[in-house]
């Protein structure tokens, strides 16, 4: 799948995936703010740029609902971004997605335990609470375009750089 949408790129080989665990609510985890995987991510020095190409998370264990820590994104949030990116963003800036993006709640992904998801890496989210009792177990690999490091900062503004036959049918008029 990942060869058919960066065709005729190849994806790097994924050696990584990331298992993330949203607890109930009682755990007093974080209430995340909404924010680009890594875009001036707080863990990160301000200038490193840890960016791919799309994410696949599956669900391992418990629900992921509204209710019980669902990641929750902004529909059609990719356009805003690559707009944000191009005109008031720069490479070290601490700000992660403009005001009107990180004043939303987003709308919760909902997915059942091995139901795949499959996200354009500036999809704007943030984890929501989990107040169920069962916690939520996430999978996510990060899927690269072969020539990401060449293209990842013209990525941030042109969301269909790296995938020549989407933007295609993006861009009415283009082949």
């Amino acid at each position: 799948m990942a060869g058919d949408l960066l065709r005729p790129a190849r994806p790097t080989p994924v050696t990584r995936a990331q298992i993330q665990i949203r607890l109930p609510y009682g755990a007093q985890q974080p209430v995340k703010a909404m924010h680009v995987d890594g875009v001036a991510c707080p863990h990160l020095e301000p200038r490193d740029l840890r960016t791919f190409t799309f994410i696949v998370g599956v669900v391992l264990d418990g629900s992921a609902t509204a209710d019980a820590g669902a990641l929750h994104y902004v529909p059609g949030g990719h356009h805003r971004m690559a707009d944000y990116f191009f005109t008031d963003w720069v490479l070290g800036q601490p700000a992660q997605t403009p005001d009107d993006i990180d004043a939303q709640d987003g709308t919760a992904l909902i997915a059942e335990p091995g139901d795949v998801i499959v996200m354009h890496h500036l999809v704007p989210h943030r984890v929501g609470i989990n107040t169920s009792s069962t916690p939520r177990v996430m999978a996510y690999f990060r899927v690269s375009h072969a020539q990401h490091p060449d293209l990842a900062l013209r990525a941030l503004s042109d969301p269909w750089l790296e995938y020549p036959t989407l933007g295609a049918l993006a861009r009415p008029g283009t082949v």
